[in-house]
């Protein structure tokens, strides 16, 4: 799915604590954010909707999986072309 970028207004004090007291930790604020909004949309979106968005994203990333099929030219006995069509065999 495309991303989309959130900006919110926070305490700057706060932001300095957070920060400092993360350092070193095996996580990051944007992680910690980002599971926060999935718990948050988990919560709020009915399932319907998340099961309809599921599907659609699975749909989309087949699309894109799939080899696109070029045309090769054939004969007309349903052969590949290789250039020697009506050439003596």
């Amino acid at each position: 799915m495309k991303k989309t970028t959130i900006q919110i207004s926070f305490d700057t004090e706060k932001l300095d604590a957070l920060r400092q007291y993360m350092t070193g930790k095996e996580t990051e604020i944007n992680t910690e954010m980002e599971d926060a909004l999935a718990k948050i949309y988990r919560r709020v979106v009915p399932r319907e909707v998340q099961n309809f968005l599921e599907m659609r994203e699975a749909r989309d990333a087949k699309k894109l999986a799939r080899p696109v099929r070029q045309n090769t030219p054939r004969t007309a006995s349903g052969g590949m072309n290789n250039g020697q069509e009506g050439a003596a065999q």
